[in-house]
Protein backbone atom coordinates (compact mmCIF):
# COMPACT_ATOMS: atom_id res chain seq x y z
CA UNK A 1 0.00 0.00 0.00
CA UNK A 2 1.34 3.39 -0.98
CA UNK A 3 1.00 6.03 1.74
CA UNK A 4 -0.14 9.52 0.68
CA UNK A 5 2.90 11.07 2.41
CA UNK A 6 6.58 10.41 2.92
CA UNK A 7 8.26 9.47 6.19
CA UNK A 8 9.95 12.90 6.25
CA UNK A 9 6.58 14.65 5.84
CA UNK A 10 5.12 12.55 8.64
CA UNK A 11 7.97 13.32 11.04
CA UNK A 12 7.80 17.01 10.13
CA UNK A 13 4.13 17.05 11.16
CA UNK A 14 5.06 15.74 14.61
CA UNK A 15 7.86 18.26 14.92
CA UNK A 16 5.53 21.18 14.09
CA UNK A 17 2.84 19.76 16.38
CA UNK A 18 5.19 19.41 19.35
CA UNK A 19 6.58 22.91 18.89
CA UNK A 20 3.11 24.42 18.57
CA UNK A 21 1.46 22.77 21.57
CA UNK A 22 4.25 22.89 24.12
CA UNK A 23 3.59 22.61 27.15
CA UNK A 24 -0.01 21.46 26.65
CA UNK A 25 1.07 17.87 25.96
CA UNK A 26 2.09 17.61 29.63
CA UNK A 27 -1.43 18.58 30.67
CA UNK A 28 -2.93 16.07 28.24
CA UNK A 29 -0.58 13.38 29.53
CA UNK A 30 -1.64 14.09 33.10
CA UNK A 31 -5.30 13.93 32.08
CA UNK A 32 -4.57 10.57 30.48
CA UNK A 33 -3.00 9.28 33.69
CA UNK A 34 -5.99 10.53 35.68
CA UNK A 35 -8.33 8.71 33.28
CA UNK A 36 -6.37 5.45 33.61
CA UNK A 37 -6.29 5.67 37.39
CA UNK A 38 -10.03 6.37 37.50
CA UNK A 39 -10.75 3.50 35.11
CA UNK A 40 -8.87 1.13 37.41
CA UNK A 41 -10.52 2.46 40.56
CA UNK A 42 -13.79 1.38 42.10
CA UNK A 43 -14.90 4.92 42.77
CA UNK A 44 -18.47 5.96 42.28
CA UNK A 45 -18.93 7.96 39.05
CA UNK A 46 -15.41 7.04 37.85
CA UNK A 47 -16.82 5.97 34.48
CA UNK A 48 -18.46 9.35 33.99
CA UNK A 49 -15.18 11.14 34.70
CA UNK A 50 -13.22 8.84 32.38
CA UNK A 51 -15.78 9.33 29.62
CA UNK A 52 -15.68 13.08 30.17
CA UNK A 53 -11.88 13.16 29.91
CA UNK A 54 -11.96 11.01 26.75
CA UNK A 55 -14.66 13.25 25.28
CA UNK A 56 -12.56 16.33 25.98
CA UNK A 57 -9.57 14.75 24.26
CA UNK A 58 -11.57 13.32 21.38
CA UNK A 59 -13.96 16.18 20.67
CA UNK A 60 -11.92 19.13 21.84
CA UNK A 61 -8.30 18.42 21.12
CA UNK A 62 -8.15 15.82 18.37
CA UNK A 63 -10.15 17.61 15.64
CA UNK A 64 -8.03 20.73 16.12
CA UNK A 65 -4.74 18.87 15.83
CA UNK A 66 -5.84 16.80 12.84
CA UNK A 67 -7.17 19.81 10.96
CA UNK A 68 -4.19 21.99 11.81
CA UNK A 69 -1.40 19.47 11.31
CA UNK A 70 -2.27 16.09 9.80
CA UNK A 71 -4.74 17.22 7.14
CA UNK A 72 -1.84 18.99 5.43
CA UNK A 73 -0.31 15.65 4.43
CA UNK A 74 -3.41 13.44 4.42
CA UNK A 75 -6.90 14.71 3.56
CA UNK A 76 -8.51 11.49 4.82
CA UNK A 77 -7.47 12.52 8.35
CA UNK A 78 -10.51 14.81 8.44
CA UNK A 79 -12.92 12.01 7.53
CA UNK A 80 -11.26 9.68 10.03
CA UNK A 81 -11.69 12.16 12.87
CA UNK A 82 -15.33 12.86 11.98
CA UNK A 83 -16.11 9.13 11.83
CA UNK A 84 -14.42 8.55 15.19
CA UNK A 85 -16.32 11.42 16.83
CA UNK A 86 -19.63 10.06 15.57
CA UNK A 87 -18.70 6.58 16.82
CA UNK A 88 -17.73 7.86 20.27
CA UNK A 89 -20.67 10.26 20.64
CA UNK A 90 -22.71 7.45 22.18
CA UNK A 91 -20.18 6.89 24.98
CA UNK A 92 -20.52 5.91 28.61
CA UNK A 93 -21.21 9.32 30.10
CA UNK A 94 -24.96 9.46 29.35
CA UNK A 95 -25.51 5.96 30.76
CA UNK A 96 -23.20 6.43 33.73
CA UNK A 97 -20.85 3.58 32.89
CA UNK A 98 -17.65 3.17 30.92
CA UNK A 99 -18.12 -0.44 29.88
CA UNK A 100 -21.17 -2.10 28.31
CA UNK A 101 -23.43 -4.09 30.59
CA UNK A 102 -22.09 -7.55 31.25
CA UNK A 103 -18.41 -6.61 30.82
Amino acid sequence: MQLPFTVDQFLEVFQRYNLAVWPVQWILGMLGLVAVSLALSQRRNASRWVSGILALMCFGWRPHTHLAFFAIINRTAIATVVADIVRRADGGTPRGRLYPTGA
